[in-house]
């Protein structure tokens, strides 16, 4: 009878998407009518959120911004 030693190593990698991340990428899939209809629905279905009717008007600049500046806007638009 001949015993053997046998050790074997597996690297696996998997994307689990969670409830979250799904409807995010469903939501980035719609065109802006769409958009503006989920979140009227959104408004309409759930009694704990309003509209916020005066919201004040963003002022465009001619001026260019920092490196900084553009440094900033980029991490905010990743979250």
């Amino acid at each position: 009878m001949r015993f053997e030693y046998r050790q074997d190593l597996r690297l696996e990698q998997k994307l689990l998407q969670s409830p979250q991340m799904i409807q995010a990428m469903q939501v980035l899939q719609l065109s802006t009518p769409e958009l503006l209809d989920r979140i009227q629905a959104e408004l309409d279905e759930n009694p704990f959120l309003e509209e916020e009717k005066d919201t004040p008007a963003v002022e465009e600049t001619d001026a260019t911004p920092t490196p900084t500046e553009e440094l900033d806007l980029e991490t905010i638009r990743l979250f």
